[in-house]
C-alpha cells in the first residue's frame, strides 16, 4: 500500500484504482500467483487454479458459484441489519466489509500456498489442510453442506451422497490402473533389463576369474572389488523393486476385499507410498543400466535429447 506522506516512484498504471475513495490505492501484484497459490488472485480477478488436467470443472464451479452465493447473501443482509440502525448504505457497507475483512483474516495468505511455510502456517492459524482426496470427498457428507446447496436448490441431499459415492470409487479405480500398470511395466521391462546388466556384469567378473587362472591375469584387487560392488548394488536394486511389486499385488488384492471408503484410505496411507517407493529404486535403476537394454525412454531422452 502506498501510505500518505510517503513519495512513491510507482507510476499510475501500477495503481489499482477500485473506484471506492476511502479505500486507499495499491499497488498491483507483480508476482506469478498462478503458480504459488490454488485459489490466486491476479489483479483484478481471481483464478482458480487447483483443478487437475483430467478433471471436469463443472463441479467445482458449481460449488464455488454456490459459495459465492451464499456469501453474498449473507453480506447483503449484514448490510441491511447495519441500515435498520439508521446509518446511510455507503456508512452500513464500510462497517460490514471492515468487520468481514478481519473476521476472514485467517484465510488469507499472500505466500506460496504450496510451500511448507504454509503447512505451518496453516495449523497456526487453526485452518483445515487435507492432503487426501478420500478425506477431502467426506465433505460431501456433511450436514452443513447438504443445508447450503439445497437452500440455493443446486444439488439435493442424495446427489451429493451419489455424488461422494461415485468419486471415491474413481479415485480406487485410478490408483488400481495406476498400479496394475507399473506393475506390467517393472515386470515386464525394469526387471527383465535389469537382469540383462546383471548377466553382463556376471560374465566380466567370471570371464576375469578364468583369465586370473588360465592366463595368469594380474587384476588389481581394488578395481575387482569395485566391479563386485557394483554387482551387487544392482542385484540389490532389482531385488528390492521385485519385493515392492510383489507386495503391492498382494496389497491390491486384499484391498478389494474392501468397502469403498476404506479402499480409498487404503491406498492413500499404504499403496501410494509403496508406488512411490517402487519408482525410486526403479529409477535408479535406470541410471545403471545401459541403454541399448533399457526398453523405455529415460527421463533425459524425454527431456534433453531432440
Amino acid at each position: 500500500m502506498i501510505e500518505k506522506g510517503v513519495k512513491s516512484k510507482v507510476s499510475k498504471s501500477d495503481i489499482m484504482d477500485l473506484g471506492i475513495g476511502r479505500l486507499p490505492k495499491f499497488n498491483k501484484d507483480s508476482t506469478d500467483r498462478n503458480r504459488t497459490s490454488p485459489f490466486a488472485f491476479t489483479g483484478v480477478k481471481f483464478e482458480f487454479r487447483a483443478v487437475g488436467s483430467s478433471q471436469n470443472i463443472s463441479t467445482p464451479i458449481a460449488v464455488i458459484n454456490t459459495i459465492i452465493a451464499e456469501s453474498l447473501d449473507y453480506v447483503s443482509g449484514e448490510i441491511k441489519r447495519a441500515r435498520a440502525t439508521g446509518k446511510d448504505f455507503n456508512a452500513s457497507v464500510l462497517q460490514v466489509i471492515s468487520r468481514i475483512v478481519k473476521e476472514t483474516k485467517d484465510i488469507r495468505f499472500e505466500g506460496n500456498n504450496y510451500s511448507q511455510e504454509w503447512l505451518r502456517e496453516a495449523k497456526k492459524r487453526g485452518l483445515a489442510n487435507v492432503a487426501s482426496t478420500y478425506e477431502s470427498l467426506e465433505a460431501l457428507t456433511k450436514k452443513d453442506n447438504f443445508a447450503i446447496f439445497e437452500k440455493y436448490k443446486v444439488f439435493s441431499r442424495e446427489e451429493l451422497i451419489a455424488r461422494y459415492h461415485i468419486w471415491v470409487h474413481m479415485y480406487n479405480l485410478t490408483l488400481e490402473i495406476e498400479a496394475n500398470t507399473l506393475n506390467e511395466m517393472v515386470n515386464a521391462s525394469v526387471v527383465p533389463a535389469g537382469y540383462k546388466y546383471e548377466k553382463l556384469l556376471a560374465s566380466t567378473l567370471d570371464k576375469i576369474a578364468r583369465l586370473q587362472k588360465s592366463a595368469a591375469l594380474k587384476a588389481d584387487a581394488a578395481a575387482l572389488k569395485d566391479k563386485k560392488e557394483h554387482l551387487n548394488e544392482v542385484i540389490l536394486k532389482i531385488y528390492y523393486v521385485r519385493k515392492n511389486v510383489v507386495e503391492m499385488a498382494k496389497m491390491l488384492e486384499k484391498a478389494g476385499k474392501l468397502s469403498d471408503e476404506k479402499r480409498s484410505k487404503v491406498y492413500f496411507r499404504e499403496l501410494k507410498p509403496l508406488m512411490e517407493h517402487i519408482r525410486r529404486h526403479v529409477d535408479e535403476l535406470e541410471c545403471v543400466v545401459p541403454d541399448d537394454t533399457w526398453d523405455l525412454p529415460k527421463y533425459r531422452e524425454m527431456l534433453f535429447i531432440k
